[in-house]
């Protein structure tokens, strides 16, 4: 399907708790464009075939909504289709985000971010297992930086300094985010968060961490000493540092460094000499004196950088972190997000009926603000990609969606 686009737009806002027909006293009519682009668009290749919507011409338009559900969590949902459309209709491309908090007085307009989003799940959602919900806190020195999550569980989030993330509980392994001033900066963080796939909270687990603690000793050498923090758990005495230069490079070198705490060499420190950026870097692992299994890591990275007159700099950043544990959590299915597509005959199929694959995402690459509607509701403005989901039908066939992008529009 291919749908032409037009330089008028519409976009039309609803509000309410159901889907309701369009209704003309909502439309807005925008501007001309002066370079042709659509305002809001999406397209996909579909069950192997290049589809796009583009609202405007050809009786397409951007369709937006709320709604709760029955557990009265709000789904905030956008759907290109034709004018008349309620909801499920042929051949509609169809958004819908879950509530990415179940904080009511959060403001929506400040916690939807460029974030990736895991697919809503029924299966999952029939579970009812824990949540979390973890409101994590940067530590940073920069006036203005950019920030980078990745918050261990195939998801990331940009540009917030103090994201809210919602977890399940992990199905292997154990949660470790990440956080960096940028995508790409060399110093970072990771805390080992205690939520495990049995247990769910390992409250015996205190919260510890750790820091790179620079010291210059004159002709470009450098000091740089573990200090290890919290409580009732001690460090293994045994750690493997990393050392990486020519960061600017294509083939950066690593050289790695191992340390034994001993009573002659109490503290983990080294000596090095920069001669080129370098980035410094160690994961710690704390040992619980009491329980032989219980354990915890810390994975710390700092920057060290030399000017042109030799003078050095370093640049660290951290994170705080709490946690609280949502009984039966799951069935909520917070901050996720849902496709459906419904065909040329009528066949509705959805991104939600069974469980993705855990590196399958929806990403919001830019939030603006819109034009209010009629009502005065705000909208936002939501740039947006699906890189690959797998779509079901009721009757259990399913379709591809990969390559999906575009433009589309919330009401709240």
């Amino acid at each position: 399907m291919k749908i032409v686009p037009t330089h008028i737009l519409y976009l039309f806002i609803f509000a309410g708790l159901a889907f309701s027909s369009c209704n003309r006293d909502n439309e807005i009519s925008l501007p001309e464009i002066e370079d042709g682009d659509p305002v809001f668009s999406f397209n996909a290749e579909i069950d192997g075939q290049m589809m796009e919507w583009v609202a405007g011409l050809d009786d397409q338009y951007m369709h937006t909504d709320w709604n709760l559900d029955q557990d009265d969590i709000k789904e905030f949902t956008g759907f290109l289709a034709e004018e008349d459309c309620n909801s499920d209709c042929e051949s509609a491309i169809k958004f819908c985000l879950r509530d990415y908090d179940f904080d009511s007085n959060t403001n929506i307009n400040e916690s939807i971010r460029t974030k990736s989003y895991s697919y809503k799940s029924q299966e999952l959602i029939a579970k009812e297992s824990d949540a979390y919900r973890v409101q994590f806190e940067s530590i940073h020195q920069e006036d203005d930086p950019d920030f980078f999550w990745a918050f261990g569980d195939f998801t990331t989030a940009t540009g917030v300094a103090s994201p809210i993330h919602i977890y399940e509980r992990p199905t292997t392994g154990f949660l470790s985010p990440i956080f960096r001033l940028g995508a790409n900066a060399r110093a970072f963080a990771a805390r080992q968060l205690p939520i495990f796939p049995d247990d769910g909270i390992d409250y015996n687990i205190p919260p510890v961490n750790a820091r790179l603690e620079f010291q210059p000793l004159g002709d470009n050498k450098v000091k740089i000493t573990l200090r290890p923090e919290g409580f009732g758990m001690i460090v293994s005495p045994d750690l493997l540092w990393d050392i990486t230069t020519g960061l600017d490079g294509p083939n950066p070198n690593s050289e790695f460094i191992q340390t034994t705490v001993t009573a002659d060499n109490p503290d983990h420190s080294i000596e090095i000499e920069i001669a080129e950026d370098t980035q410094i870097g160690a994961v710690v692992l704390f040992l619980d004196a009491i329980n032989p299994l219980g354990f915890a890591t810390v994975d710390v990275g700092l920057e060290i950088n030399i000017d042109d007159n030799g003078i050095i700099t370093t640049r660290g950043t951290d994170f705080d972190y709490s946690i609280e544990e949502i009984t039966g959590g799951s069935r909520f299915a917070f901050s996720t997000f849902e496709i459906s597509y419904t065909d040329a005959n009528g066949k509705l199929y959805s991104s939600s009926l069974k469980s993705q694959n855990d590196n399958l995402k929806f990403e919001i690459l830019e939030v603006s603000s819109f034009e209010s509607n009629l009502r005065s509701q705000n909208t936002l403005r939501l740039k947006v990609k699906a890189n690959e989901c797998v779509l079901y039908a009721e009757d259990g066939t399913n379709i591809m969606l990969k390559d999906g992008e575009g433009v589309i529009a919330l009401a709240y």
